[in-house]
């Protein structure tokens, strides 16, 4: 059922990123060739932040799994273990060893959720952007 469920938040996520990054080049067209000031301006600025808000959260949580995970091992480490037992510090030896490696979220074992991800969202969304401004002045 775990499994399932984390497919199903897998698959979302990575849909969500995908789409985003459309959704925020297409914007950001759009507010280029809109007149400023106006209502529909001020609406796709709006859609805009609601876009970066809805993916920097994902990407926000991430990170700080992340970061806190890579506190677990130091924190095994600065434990009171220099009294305790042999089997203790085996024990927690193994410990350390195995939390060295952070957790990390994904998004169907492609996208990385993390600060780094959304940065990479942003670059790509630009580009997009850029491409479709140059079609555009190719147009005209």
């Amino acid at each position: 059922m775990s499994k399932e469920a984390n497919m199903v938040f897998n698959m979302s996520v990575a849909y969500q990123m995908c789409t985003s990054v459309l959704a925020i080049c297409m914007t950001m067209f759009r507010l280029s060739i809109v007149a400023p000031l106006t209502s529909e301006f001020f609406t796709s600025v709006f859609y805009q932040t609601a876009l970066l808000l809805q993916i920097l959260l994902y990407c926000w949580s991430g990170n700080e799994v992340i970061s806190t995970s890579n506190e677990i091992s130091l924190a095994g480490y600065e434990m009171d273990w220099i009294d305790s037992s042999i089997e203790f510090k085996k024990n927690l030896l193994f410990f350390i060893r195995g939390t060295q490696e952070p957790i990390r979220l994904y998004a169907l074992q492609f996208f990385t959720l993390s600060l780094e991800t959304f940065i990479k969202i942003l670059r790509m969304s630009w580009s997009y952007f850029a491409l479709l401004q140059q079609m555009n002045n190719a147009n005209k």
